[in-house]
């Protein structure tokens, strides 16, 4: 493995999108053409409903995909990160917008993982402020956000924060307060429309899958 980033013609792209094993393909026109498409292991095995996407790259170790797939990164198995870790450390330096879709719905560790893999990435970024999984669940860097949600939402910590939140909200916290990481503070919110969230380290906002 001596890749360690995409290759040249990816550093002009804004935004890039990470498919998974778990992709449903209900999704495909949610998908934006002009992005760049980063297969992640058995997220490969999508790769034939995205013709129309010109830049694509597939990296993973090869555990949950076809075993004639064919790799620009092929990983190897024993290793000390991720598939998802190594895909994220091969992004440029000044991408802005990241979406994943596939990552959701399958082993509750491997999720966790995935959200702790996220928090990491945006903890080490500059410009990336909100990645979101399925447009449903989003990890937010520390700084301030200005948000649109009607229904409602959970904000878990991934390590302390403090957190403040005001604005068209079920409940807002006039004076920041702390949350300890994965604690039931900042669970059952209900977003009115648009509100503005300040937290000091990565936070994730749950909402039920529909």
């Amino acid at each position: 493995m001596t890749l360690t980033k995409l290759p040249h013609n990816w550093n002009g792209l804004t935004k890039i999108i990470l498919i998974g094993p778990l992709f449903n393909k209900k999704n495909i026109s949610l998908i934006e053409k002009d992005s760049g498409l980063v297969f992640i292991d058995g997220g490969s095995a999508f790769i034939n409903d995205f013709q129309s996407h010109k830049l694509q790259f597939i990296v993973g170790d090869g555990d949950s995909s076809h075993p004639d797939q064919q790799f620009d990164l092929k990983l190897p198995t024993q290793k000390d990160q991720t598939d998802l870790e190594v895909a994220l450390s091969l992004l440029p330096n000044h991408l802005f917008d990241l979406e994943l879709w596939g990552f959701l719905g399958g082993r509750l560790d491997h999720e966790l993982a995935n959200y702790g893999a996220i928090a990491q990435f945006l903890a080490d970024r500059e410009h990336t402020q909100m990645i979101k999984f399925d447009q449903q669940q989003m990890i937010l860097s520390p700084g301030s956000h200005q948000l649109e949600l009607n229904g409602p939402f959970s904000l878990l910590a991934l390590t302390e924060t403090q957190l403040h939140l005001e604005g068209s909200l079920g409940y807002t916290t006039p004076e920041p307060i702390t949350l300890l990481p994965f604690t039931g503070r900042g669970l059952s919110n209900v977003g009115l429309g648009t509100f503005e969230l300040t937290t000091s380290a990565p936070l994730l906002l749950w909402r039920e899958m529909t």
